[in-house]
């Protein structure tokens, strides 16, 4: 990349962001400078994107960018639908290109998150106190963007013991237990209802051995 354009590379970044920014602020504050921060930080750091690392290259106060992230009411679910739209509307996807289904785990060290617990994480190749999420991208020609995703909860987590846990956390109250297909075949769903172009589903076997999931592309004419 040429050295004019690495140093555009901010400014581009500030106005791609501001497309985005009026979807974090609240009826209170504009807390969207935040978004930029942690956006430019997992972009720019190169391993150990934590809040705290993001928040110290940044120069800004940890805490305010863990309430940002954790507790200001602003809603992920209308960001991630612009971004699907942009894709959607998007030339280079418009023919060929195919969704990639699949899972991704973080490390946790306690139950502390939602949704954490010793599961397989895939990482790791191994059963471990963890994060799973379901994730859904779209690709063609070596190009790929993430497009939906929604955290899995295990069974436990529906559980009188973890009713606590789970008003902490702020799992709403009428969420349920989905395995990890139930979750993959609604966002397959939702990507076909907002017209992501696609050809076909990829998917590793964890989602090919249900035979609802199975049975749900059949009847809709999806080719996995």
């Amino acid at each position: 990349m040429p050295l004019a354009e690495i140093e555009q590379l901010g400014e581009r970044l500030a106005e791609y962001w501001s497309r985005f920014d009026g979807y974090t602020a609240t009826q209170t504050r504009d807390t969207s400078a935040y978004g930029y921060h942690y956006l430019s930080g997992v972009l720019r750091l190169e391993m150990d994107r934590t809040i705290a690392n993001i928040s110290r290259t940044a120069g800004i106060s940890e805490q305010n960018m863990h309430h940002y992230i954790s507790e200001s009411p602003w809603s992920a679910q209308y960001v991630n639908k612009m971004v699907r739209q942009d894709i959607a509307n998007h030339p280079h996807f418009e023919k060929g290109s195919i969704l990639i289904l699949d899972e991704s785990a973080d490390d946790k060290a306690g139950k502390q998150s939602a949704g954490a617990g010793r599961q397989y994480n895939g990482r790791r190749g191994k059963v471990d106190q963890c994060q799973v999420g379901v994730f859904l991208a779209l690709a063609k020609d070596g190009m790929s963007c993430w497009i939906d995703g929604e955290l899995f909860l295990p069974e436990e987590w529906f559980t009188d013991e973890y009713a606590d846990v789970r008003r902490r956390v702020g799992v709403p109250k009428d969420r349920h237990f989905l395995t990890k297909p139930e979750i993959g075949q609604q966002l397959i769903v939702r990507a076909k209802q907002e017209g992501i172009p696609f050809d076909a589903v990829t998917c590793d076997e964890l989602y090919g051995r249900s035979f609802a999931f199975r049975k749900h592309m059949n009847e809709s004419g999806i080719e996995y």
